[in-house]
């Protein structure tokens, strides 16, 4: 009794047999919803009228009055569905669809990494090659960006002082850093 008229369309809403449920859906996206009177006096429908359009023989007077109460029309009168009203009916309908699918998600997982494998087996790829690949490309980029700069000398400097490549970058990006702050370059 307290209820807001969202709570009671929402209640309405998961009353409705699934297979009606999937047709209001069909319907807001295909008809002109309206609010109010079963036929509205333009071409547009009800929701529920929709439904039985589409096959669907269920008593839905309860949805019917809730979809006009939560509309706020009064009784005899009809108009079309505003924009927010439409979205609000769809999502929740499509919530409560969804709440009736019980999904195993960590079988959905395990079917998708499953479905990856495959995928990699099949089309022949190697992401341990590929991402090796993908670093000596970037050594190279680095290499000639260096270059084109004219700070392939200090590179050349630094590895050989600090003794390997990843000492270097360290020790450069201390050197190009102002006092205080973070590194302007990082070499790797």
């Amino acid at each position: 009794m307290g209820r807001t008229r969202t709570e009671r369309l929402r209640s309405a809403v998961d009353a409705l047999p699934r297979h009606a449920r999937a047709a209001v859906l069909e319907a807001v996206r295909q008809d002109t919803i309206i609010a109010g009177a079963y036929v509205g006096t333009g071409a547009g429908v009800c929701p529920m009228v929709a439904i039985h359009r589409r096959g669907v023989r269920t008593d839905a007077n309860r949805f019917a009055r809730a979809w006009d109460q939560f509309c706020g029309v009064a009784q005899g009168e009809s108009r079309p569905a505003t924009e927010r009203e439409l979205t609000t009916l769809f999502s929740m309908v499509e919530a409560s669809l969804l709440a009736d699918e019980h999904v195993d998600m960590r079988a959905a997982i395990a079917e998708h990494r499953s479905l990856r494998r495959e995928r990699h087996e099949r089309d022949g790829v190697d992401l341990a090659a590929a991402r090796a690949e993908h670093q000596a490309m970037a050594r190279e980029r680095r290499a000639r960006e260096a270059s084109e700069t004219g700070r392939d000398w200090l590179d050349r400097e630094l590895v050989s002082r600090a003794g390997s490549p990843r000492r270097a970058a360290r020790e450069g990006s201390r050197r190009a850093a102002p006092r205080g702050g973070a590194p302007v370059l990082a070499l790797r």
